[in-house]
């Protein structure tokens, strides 16, 4: 509730300053009249809602007079402003100046009123120290990950679910004080740990000759570039080329029919199994014809490691490690019934599932079926009985069509073949488009940042069943549904 500006005239100023005499009230270094002066300002700048000039012109005129009003206004002027505390302390004060006993009642009922508003509007501070990558959930909401968690939420008891790398999940309920601060420390178990890692890649990892497969055009000036890198990440790009030139630009090149070049550039390979090569200082080590050599002088790009065919993967190349069984030829000819069979995804961004496989048939159809799994947060598992964790199978259609030197992959009819628990389950009814191309690496397909392969008979059985291993990190459900309450 709003309570006005209280526009009391100052008690030892009596009548109208018009019907005091004229040397009082022309009186410049009269202190009355220079309060009152303040007063009226304050009383307009209040009412015109300018709280901040308003407390500088009551703050003046009790300098020149002390009055209980005065302490009023400056308080009111303080709660419109939210400053709470400064106007619980001024009305504190009020009291000590000996006001009315009405007065008196209606501070004690606004100092009340603000007290509670105190306690109630005043946020806490939530801490919460975990293990690293550890999910940080916030009445069903995830907030964050760990080690650490620090966030601002309104007073009140809350529910704080922690995720470990391991799947487990750990509860506990907290209340975060008005203006204070409430810390959890949740740290899993030795039976909630994960198990240990293998050992972090390093750049000895890369280390070696690698040949650069071209996925799009962008990167067709780099294709069958040899790449070698020393166990710090660091190596040199080399491209040695040669194609006929044009009648027109034969004159220009002192009557050579053949332009012939070597492209260089310096490589920088930072990162592990998600890195990033940057290819800087581009140029040409010879150019039979220096008109017509072209270098982009620095390209950059994020590569993802494929260690199944020990290279990586980007939106634009491919990376291999060169071998002798290499074809010349940056592609292999595309065989629409080579294509027919099972294929996998070994770096696919929009991967649906834990585990895929696409089967492609001989009429440009076929399908893809998902398996999926994850760890249930206690408010989902209301409505799926007893069960912890959820499984869900889907499948989508799949058109295909031969498209120069490779295909187009379109999914849709997407839909569910099976979920244990309904609550945590959904389908999107189509995903993205792959444009994907032959490249040189035989049983595979590969695309703007996507790589598929196809298993040998001997290799499909060793797909992992649904069920998520013990030591698996739990998926998060596809289905986020945030209770009240946060």
């Amino acid at each position: 509730m709003s309570f006005a500006v209280r526009r009391r005239r100052l008690a030892f100023i009596g009548l109208s300053l018009t019907l005091l005499t004229a040397a009082v009230a022309t009186a410049k270094d009269d202190p009355r009249a220079r309060a009152q002066g303040h007063i009226d300002r304050g009383d307009q700048l209040f009412e015109g809602r300018k709280f901040e000039e308003a407390i500088a012109e009551y703050t003046a005129a009790l300098a020149l007079q002390s009055h209980h009003d005065l302490i009023w206004n400056i308080a009111r002027a303080h709660e419109e402003l939210g400053r709470l505390k400064d106007a619980i302390a001024l009305f504190e004060r009020y009291f000590g100046m000996d006001p009315p006993e009405a007065d008196r009642a209606l501070a004690s009922a606004r100092l009340a009123t603000l007290r509670t508003r105190l306690q109630t509007e005043a946020r806490g501070r939530l801490v919460v120290n975990t293990s690293e990558g550890a999910i940080i959930a916030v009445g069903g909401v995830v907030l964050g990950k760990g080690p650490r968690l620090e966030k601002e939420l309104a007073p009140g008891r809350y529910r704080i679910a922690v995720t470990f790398a391991s799947g487990a999940i750990r509860e506990e309920t907290l209340r975060v004080p008005p203006g204070g601060e409430a810390v959890l420390d949740l740290q899993p178990s030795p039976s909630e740990q994960p198990p240990t890692p293998p050992p972090a890649l390093t750049y000895g990892d890369w280390s070696g000759r690698y040949v650069v497969l071209a996925i799009t055009p962008l990167a067709a000036s780099l294709d069958r570039a040899v790449i070698v890198l020393d166990a710090s990440g660091i190596g040199r790009l080399e491209r040695p080329s040669e194609r006929a030139l044009e009648s027109w630009r034969v004159p220009h090149c002192k009557g050579e029919k053949t332009l012939r070049w070597t492209l260089v550039h310096d490589v920088a390979l930072s990162g592990g199994d998600d890195a990033s090569l940057v290819l800087s200082n581009g140029r040409f080590e010879s150019c039979s014809c220096d008109p017509f050599c072209r270098v982009l002088e620095r390209v950059e790009t994020p590569i993802l490691r494929a260690p199944r065919f020990d290279g990586a993967v980007s939106e634009e190349l491919i990376l291999v490690r060169e071998r002798p069984d290499l074809p010349a030829e940056p592609r292999r000819p595309l065989n629409e019934a080579e294509l027919v069979g099972t294929w996998r995804p070994v770096v696919w961004p929009g991967e649906p599932g834990n585990e895929t496989e696409m089967a492609l048939d001989a009429g440009g159809t076929g399908t893809i079926v998902t398996h999926r799994h994850g760890e249930l947060l206690s408010w989902q598992r209301r409505g799926c009985g007893s069960a912890t964790s959820w499984k869900q199978t889907a499948l989508w259609d799949v058109r295909w069509s031969s498209r120069g030197e490779g295909i187009t992959v379109v999914f849709s009819g997407g839909r569910e073949l099976d979920c244990s628990c309904p609550k945590a389950c959904s389908v999107p009814p189509a995903l993205a488009d792959l444009a994907l191309t032959t490249p040189a690496i035989e049983r595979t397909l590969a695309g703007r940042g996507s790589l598929f392969s196809m298993p040998t008979p001997a290799e499909l059985p060793s797909m992992p069943p649904a069920e998520p291993p013990s030591n698996a990190p739990a998926e998060q459900s596809p289905v986020e549904k945030s209770p009240a309450g946060l």
